[in-house]
């Protein structure tokens, strides 16, 4: 994405401003008055004086207007002069405060959308495309402004400072800024400088808050130069500097030289160059210093490159601190990873604390420094799980002097971070390694925080079970249902062990979903990120068993239930073993789920075992118009007289990646999977070993009745195409043990995970999965992105080359993907060596066919390719 198609998106903030009220009646304008432009103003008048009068260009408006005056500025393009002159720059004057943002017609800054409503402000004044004869500098702030003199909300480019250094105009193209104004919520790119400064160049002490400066060039300082003299230098607050490139001493984002006291506070500097063509030159891909003194404060800097210093280069005396900060993925062309990070080679003058530095070797020493992978994603955001979370130090935060939040207390901490959001947030799952009291401060640009209403269940949990922390988790799902109240948006997470509907006898009692809820299973009780829980490791398991023990006839009716239509794919199970329900009564439907009254909740990486109805869908009903979807879910053990695992009828249901097998049905219909007078839709799924009244082959599998089912990349017992779909299938499933040690089907030590072997592997379908959308391995990929675990929570699309079901990469069929190269070791003895005992037990084997250990290359037939495999690992450990 360019920077300018980029607008305003790297942080999706709405533009902080207070509100101002426009009286009813402004006159011409006079100090304190709103002036108005608007290049499609109908006029007749533009004197400024209302939004149809409103001035055509904002340089007479800043020419008009006087100190106390705001001027509001239209969605449109502007530039400084309507002739060739190169010098001529949009002027800003102290105690004027210039909004951009408006569609024209608003009475208050609190209507303005910076983002929907681009005031652009360009130095193309020539002829296009030629660039060479653009304004030298776009906007200009001479001497003597302060922080009064305000430009807030606009996108600065094409400004081509290519002129005379004497004469100042060869840096500083976008913004040359000769003293202090306050620049905020604006975009600064397509800048370009023959000396320094691209976006812009500062010999004053300006303020940058919330602003992107991107895709400038200059031979130093590319986004932003400064050499200021006085006591004062730049401050940065909220910044993103990314995308920049200087061609000569360094500096690709910023450069600080020759004195002042600068100050970068939660800015994301990423993707900055010093370079020549392709080859790194310079010092400082992200930011260069020299003579300077810098605070760094909750930044972070990634990806950027020049020959030192890839991130960060000091040089002769200049002092830096560094606190909270994020160093990961910079490069240089010497020294070590560490030194790619923050090359200072006059480390005393350095302070690095709380900080996350690729490479950490101690050099810089500080306090509470890691060098763990930041687990970054979308833009430098944390993801969940990251060590940066909570590990950053809190009396660190510099005061808000700009006061952000309006309250009129500039000396708290400051109270937001690089994207607008609350800076302190404390993760109730993440332990707590900074200093400085809860809510502790994570390190880097932005604070991490769970966009959701949030608890935790553990069944031994013994704290104070108010499910805001794993120690004092609740111990009860229904606990946590209920805490959730009206929210709409809540996430449970519940940690290993055995829960029921009711503590009392009452059969009708279910887990019922809930409109918007997520629910998490399979934690062993301390993780803090979902991709870190294991479903098949840690059961978490919702039983209907709330009776006597070992007897079914006082068993729950349904063990969960969904209804309603706000039940929709955002109300999720995942992770959890649903098991011993029992519909008894006579008409009983769906022992282990009953989904009806239009929900359409995703079930996924379940295990629905050993649930019984009396008459149909011991595993899962789904009626009333219900859509329900089932993904990465185990289907098995399951009785009914009929529809026994899966059973839709009258309604609709997707099964993608299912293994559904060993479920009978007593009378009619399959074992497996039945649909009456709806729909099914079956993609890269097992249905294998089920039955009817005691039949196996298709009609064990799959029944139809005035309905329609596709089956699409499935493995299906006594499959003979006669139904619509492709690339389906009947063999042998060939699973590592489907019945587990104790022999039984529908206990939790069924491993259903195909073997090496099996002709499960690959020949799924990775474009039939559904998207990623509640992110459900937190690496903020939502976007097109397919789900990308299995039911184990592993990787879902390993590739075996040799062998493709469809998809942009295929993907095995069934709840489990296979870990990795489907061939068996040649050492099929076990003895830990190649020799004559493991040739004489393929020759043994010779002309077998499926999936057998001598099948070395995964073809499921035992012959001269396999002995071919045995006789090149002759003499070895196997």
């Amino acid at each position: 994405m360019s920077c300018i198609a980029r607008l305003r998106v790297v942080s999706g903030r709405i533009a902080r401003s207070v509100p101002l009220v426009v009286a009813a009646a402004l006159g011409s304008p006079v100090a304190a008055a709103v002036i108005f432009v608007d290049v499609d103003a109908p006029g007749p008048i533009h004197n400024g004086t209302s939004w149809t009068s409103a001035f055509r260009n904002l340089g007479p408006a800043l020419a008009a207007a006087g100190s106390g005056d705001q001027v509001w500025v239209a969605a449109g393009t502007y530039r400084p002069t309507t002739t060739t002159d190169r010098t001529i720059s949009f002027v800003l004057k102290n105690n004027v405060k210039v909004f951009g943002g408006f569609a024209g017609g608003e009475t208050s800054l609190a209507q303005r959308d910076v983002d929907a409503n681009v005031a652009v402000l360009s130095g193309d004044i020539g002829a296009s495309p030629n660039d060479s004869d653009n304004s030298f500098h776009v906007v200009l702030a001479p001497a003597g402004l302060t922080t009064s003199a305000v430009l807030d909300g606009f996108l600065i480019r094409d400004g081509r400072a290519n002129g005379s250094a004497a004469a100042g105009h060869a840096d500083g193209a976008g913004l040359r800024l000769l003293s202090s104004p306050l620049i905020r919520n604006c975009t600064i790119a397509n800048n370009v400088a023959t000396d320094r400064g691209g976006g812009a160049f500062s010999l004053g002490a300006p303020a940058f808050i919330d602003c992107l400066i991107c895709c400038n060039f200059a031979s130093a300082g590319a986004g932003l130069a400064a050499e200021t003299a006085g006591q004062f230098g730049p401050t940065l607050i909220g910044c993103e500097v990314s995308s920049n490139m200087a061609s000569g001493v360094g500096g690709g984002g910023l450069s600080f030289v020759s004195g002042g006291n600068v100050a970068l506070t939660n800015c994301n500097i990423r993707g900055n160059f010093v370079a020549n063509g392709s080859d790194l030159i310079g010092q400082g891909g992200g930011v260069r210093c020299a003579n300077t003194v810098m605070t760094m404060t909750n930044c972070t800097v990634t990806n950027n490159g020049a020959q030192q210093g890839g991130g960060i280069m000091t040089s002769t005396v200049t002092f830096m601190i560094v606190r909270n900060g994020i160093l990961y993925h910079n490069e240089d062309l010497g020294g070590s990873v560490e030194d790619a990070q923050i090359h200072a080679p006059h480390a005393p003058s350095v302070i690095v604390d709380r900080c996350c530095i690729e490479g950490l070797t101690g050099t810089f020493g500080g306090q509470g420094n890691i060098g763990a992978d930041p687990q970054l994603v979308l833009g430098n955001r944390l993801r969940a799980g990251s060590p940066c979370i909570d590990a950053g130090s809190v009396p660190s935060l510099p005061a808000d002097t700009f006061d952000l939040d309006g309250d009129l207390d500039v000396a708290e901490p400051i109270p937001f971070d690089g994207a607008g959001q609350t800076r302190r947030v404390d993760d109730v799952v993440t332990a707590d390694t900074g200093p400085g009291g809860a809510p502790v401060v994570d390190m880097g640009a932005f604070e991490f925080a769970r966009p959701h209403t949030f608890f935790l269940v553990d069944a031994d949990a013994t704290g104070a079970n108010n499910g805001l922390s794993w120690a004092d988790a609740f111990t009860s799902v229904q606990a946590a249902l209920v805490a959730l109240g009206t929210s709409t948006d809540g996430e449970i997470w519940v940690a290993e062990g055995t829960y029921v509907p009711t503590t009392g006898s009452d059969r009708t009692i279910s887990f019922a979903l809930r409109a918007g809820t997520r629910l998490y299973g399979g934690f062993a009780g301390d993780e803090s990120a979902r991709r870190f829980r294991d479903p098949v490791a840690h059961p978490t398991i919702l039983t209907g068993d709330i009776g006597a023990p070992g007897v079914t006839t006082d068993n729950s009716f349904h063990v969960v239930t969904a209804s309603g239509v706000n039940i929709d794919a955002g109300s999720i199970l995942d992770g959890f073993v649903i098991t011993k329900g029992n519909s008894s009564l006579v008409g009983g439907t769906g022992g282990g789920l009953l989904i009806g009254d239009q929900a359409a909740p995703v079930i996924r990486n379940c295990r629905i075992m050993k649930n019984n109805a009396f008459t149909s869908a011991g595993g899962a009903h789904v009626t009333g118009g219900a859509a329900p979807q089932f993904v990465n879910c185990t289907v098995a053990a399951n009785t009914a007289r009929g529809g026994a695992g899966i059973d839709i009828n009258g309604a609709s249901g997707t099964v993608t990646n299912c293994t559904i097998v060993a479920n009978g049905s007593a009378l009619t219909g399959a074992g497996g999977l039945r649909v009456t007078a709806g729909t099914g839709t079956v993609s890269n799924s097992v249905l294998y070993g089920n039955s009817s009244a005691g039949q196996f082959g298709l009609a064990g599998q799959i029944s139809v009745s005035n309905a329609t089912v596709t089956v699409t990349n499935c493995d299906v017992e006594g499959w003979d195409g006669s139904l619509p779909g492709a690339n389906s299938f009947d063999e042998d499933p060939g699973f590592v043990d489907q019945n587990g040690a104790d022999d039984l089907m529908g206990t939790l030590d069924d491993d259903l995970r195909p073997a090496s072997c099996s002709y499960l592997i690959d020949r799924g379908n990775s474009g039939l999965l559904p998207f990623d959308l509640d992110d459900v391995n937190e690496d903020a990929k939502t976007v097109n992105q397919r789900l990308p675990i299995d039911q184990q929570g592993g990787p879902r699309a390993i590739n075996d080359p040799t062998i493709g079901g469809g998809g942009s990469l295929p993907v095995d069929i069934g709840a489990f993907e296979y870990p990795g190269d489907p061939a068996h070791s040649p050492d099929l003895n076990g003895d830990g060596d190649v020799g004559p005992a493991d040739l004489a037990a393929l020759l043994g084997a010779w002309g077998t066919e499926g999936c057998v250990a001598a099948d070395l290359n995964g073809d499921r037939e035992v012959g001269p390719a396999d002995l071919a495999v045995l006789l090149g690992a002759w003499g070895t450990a196997g």
